[in-house]
């Protein structure tokens, strides 16, 4: 759906996971593969600020969340503040 859409070109069940109703249709590559993702997401998200130094939580957090927090980040740093 989402090819033909022509949207995720590059995605396949090599290098994405498929989730349907219920389960994974693919293997796993890793038991945690679904943190690590969310984790790197957020290094990605915050890498626009430079170096940031701190500790993380995140609940149910996202693009939208890290940009969210990262757009405070950098008023911070703007203000001298960090």
């Amino acid at each position: 759906m989402l090819h033909k859409r022509g949207l995720a070109l590059g995605g396949s069940l090599d290098n994405a996971v498929l989730i349907d109703d219920e389960d994974t249709v693919n293997p796993l590559r890793f038991k945690d593969e679904f943190v690590r993702h969310k984790v790197l997401d957020l290094i990605g998200d915050l890498a626009v600020n430079g170096r940031v130094y701190g500790h993380f939580i995140g609940i149910k957090s996202g693009h939208s969340l890290n940009a969210e927090l990262s757009k405070k980040i950098f008023l911070q740093q703007e203000a001298g503040r960090c």
